[in-house]
């Protein structure tokens, strides 16, 4: 089957044959100052969360000098920290766990008659509410210590899977991402090309407001091939062909983005079980009269009123693809061309599929999945220009509000649009008055599904890259 590099030009000009171009482009955290006694002894105490949700947990971290001794003690009867603890001005941690009760936490380290004592206080948010249900409509709101770094399994490079750029691909490479609404978790997804090999997915659990690597990265990472050797699928970008299946509870991934190694696309699928914590390959798209399924780029929605992936595969190849998730078969319908680089969401009470954003060219397109053989519709669209820009972009966060019953777009900053569904009006939407939080730009390569609608706190989050905090727009 013929393959299509990713991006030709990325080509020209390259004079080693073994090298890879890459193609990467309020926080709560408490850090007293250390008080010095007249006697020198120092301590210092310090919380990376000081708010958690009931059964959550907070890192301590602390340092001494001058101290021959310390001693950890609390105001809510939690063991982990009492008693003796290490004295040194090297920092040392420790995990307080299961934290269901607001307390005091105090260190008092000391040298002969003569201590010194400080403390942090954690808050802990009741069960089944957290800080995201304290925002107001039309505040954003800054998950504190919330980097994905901080869960990067290699922060020292170089790993085997590292590549040119280690983690930070995973966002930061055309890559995207889906909303897992049982456990309410961001699922995150890529890397690719020469610019990450590992393959690991990582979840941001909203009800906790923390990041967890759900996966390991395999640790054979063969460049050029759709699989590694333990059966899992390489790394590649993922752009906005990720869906999150409802009914089997799985994340689905439509073809194969610019693979880690030469950036090739191929037409292999997989499905992430979250129950049973393993992949499974969907097989291949199968060739279409116009030549090989182009994937770079592809996007793809989940159909729950019918139970199928809708995948729409870009370039002169371009068809819109039906996965019927029963029968595990793949069917043709309409064929047209879509560029790379677009997002999509799925509207759920029109079932139709929408693509917005594009690599060099203007893209509004619609798809009636009720009548999938016939033509998509290119939509021309007018209102605010700000979300009409949103059209000619890379990876635009384009996700269904169903409450508002309207298409929301998002580039960067406070400001969001929304794109009326029957008008094709986009509006201008500012935060509301006395907002404070603006989230950092998206990244130049595109925001793709790491933009998502959460049901359960009628909200949005986005997350720009790996090194910055999360953000949540309450609607």
């Amino acid at each position: 089957m013929k393959k299509f590099p990713y991006r030709i030009i990325l080509l020209l000009g390259i004079t080693g044959m073994l090298t890879l171009s890459s193609c990467t482009g309020n926080n709560s955290q408490s850090t007293p100052q250390a008080p010095v006694t007249p006697s020198g002894v120092a301590v210092k105490l310090s919380a990376d969360n000081t708010i958690v949700n009931a059964g959550g947990a907070s890192k301590l971290s602390w340092s001494s000098s001058n101290a021959t001794a310390c001693v950890a003690s609390n105001n809510v009867g939690n063991s982990m920290w009492s008693g003796s603890k290490t004295a040194s001005s090297v920092t040392s941690t420790q995990t307080l766990s299961n934290l269901v009760t607001s307390g005091d936490y105090k260190l008092s380290c000391s040298s002969g008659n003569v201590s010194n004592m400080q403390s942090v206080s954690i808050k802990i948010i009741p069960g089944g509410a957290n800080s995201l249900d304290n925002i107001t409509p039309g505040q954003w709101y800054e998950v504190p210590n919330s980097k994905m770094s901080s869960v990067d399994p290699c922060p020292v490079q170089p790993c085997s899977y590292s590549g040119n750029t280690g983690q930070f691909a995973v966002m930061g490479s055309w890559s995207g991402g889906v909303y897992d609404t049982k456990r309410d978790y961001l699922v995150v997804w890529g890397g690719g090309h020469a610019d990450y090999a590992g393959n690991e997915i990582y979840v941001f659990d909203v009800p906790s407001l923390h990041w967890k690597m759900l996966t390991e990265p395999s640790a054979d990472v063969t460049p050029n091939v759709a699989h590694y050797a333990d059966g899992k699928p390489s790394s590649r970008h993922t752009n906005s062909s990720l869906v999150y299946d409802t009914k089997d509870d799985s994340m689905l991934v439509c073809g194969v983005s610019s693979v880690y190694g030469n950036g090739y696309a191929l037409p292999d699928s997989d499905a992430y079980s979250f129950t049973a914590k393993s992949w499974t390959s969907l097989g291949v798209i199968p060739d279409s009269p116009n030549g090989s399924p182009q994937a770079i780029g592809d996007i793809a929605i989940y159909d729950a009123k019918n139970d199928r992936m809708w995948c729409h595969t870009v370039g002169g190849s371009g068809a819109l693809w039906e996965f019927n998730l029963t029968t595990k078969g793949w069917i043709m319908h309409e064929q047209s061309e879509l560029s790379i680089t677009a997002s999509a969401l799925y509207d759920s009470k029109r079932h139709r599929m929408v693509a917005i954003g594009g690599y060099g060219i203007r893209q509004v397109i619609g798809w009636d999945l009720d009548h999938p053989d016939s033509a998509p519709i290119s939509h021309t669209t007018t209102g605010a220009e700000g979300g009409r820009a949103l059209e000619s972009i890379e990876g635009p966060g384009f996700d269904y509000d169903p409450v508002n019953d309207v298409y929301v777009g998002w580039n960067g900053g406070d400001i969001i649009y929304t794109l009326n569904p029957v008008s094709w009006v986009w509006t201008q939407v500012n935060p509301a008055v006395g907002n404070s939080v603006i989230p950092t730009a998206a990244v130049p390569a595109g925001t793709y599904g790491r933009f998502r609608y959460i049901p359960s706190k009628h909200a949005f989050i986005v997350v720009n890259s790996t090194t910055e905090n999360v953000y949540v727009l309450k609607r």
